[in-house]
């Protein structure tokens, strides 16, 4: 399962409450990036590596995937292609760039795109403290590469409260487990196919073929 949005959308804070959520579930995995950016514990628990270091792993055939976004390198350990062979559900933060040639070398991929409206995501951003308003607008504001055609998409809106998110978010991962347990079946029926709302604005939209 690759995880997309644009930043500010709280993928990394999805994603960790998810990780706490399935601890001891040794059918759902969430392998660390290894990012050539220093690791920050509060933004992202990722493993870091230098340039150079980064292109003597790509050289040799360390990543199942690899991507260059806001200037910095990203890659996922090979070893996920061992959890895949399990039948485990794999959980990362992805970018849309990796998108294409993540379909084309992993049949059984679902993309959730996290979103939330531009003012909040420049809110998030400047919390950060690493840009200043004008720097995160432009950075909301980017055009993003759309998702390849034929990818199921969930996309989840992060508006407002972090748990209504979260609780779709693992809905999600619950639904691809008991279809791995039961191959041949749909991870979604019939009434994902409308938005699930609340008052905070959240909820989850499926497209089937986007």
């Amino acid at each position: 399962m690759l995880v997309v949005g644009p930043s500010g959308a709280g993928k990394d804070s999805i994603i960790r409450r998810a990780q706490t959520h399935f601890s001891g579930d040794a059918s759902v995995c969430f392998p660390r990036r290894v990012v050539t950016r220093k690791a920050n514990e509060q933004a992202e628990d990722h493993e870091s590596l230098s340039r150079s270091d980064f292109i003597t792993a790509v050289e040799q055939g360390a990543f199942a995937m690899w991507w260059e976004a806001h200037g910095n390198a990203y890659g996922i350990s090979k070893d996920i292609e061992n959890d895949l062979l399990a039948g485990r559900t794999v959980v990362f933060n992805c970018s849309r760039a990796a998108l294409a040639g993540a379909t084309e070398r992993y049949p059984f991929v679902i993309v959730v795109e996290i979103t939330a409206p531009i003012d909040v995501l420049v809110s998030r951003i400047v919390s950060r403290g690493r840009e200043t308003a004008e720097e995160a607008a432009i950075r909301a504001s980017r055009k993003v590469p759309p998702i390849p055609s034929g990818i199921p998409v969930l996309r989840i809106n992060n508006a407002g409260a972090l748990e209504h998110a979260v609780k779709e978010f693992c809905g999600v991962i619950s639904s691809l487990k008991r279809a791995a347990a039961h191959p041949g079946g749909s991870a979604f029926d019939d009434q994902h196919e409308d938005e699930y709302g609340n008052d905070d604005g959240g909820g989850l939209v499926v497209v089937k073929h986007l």
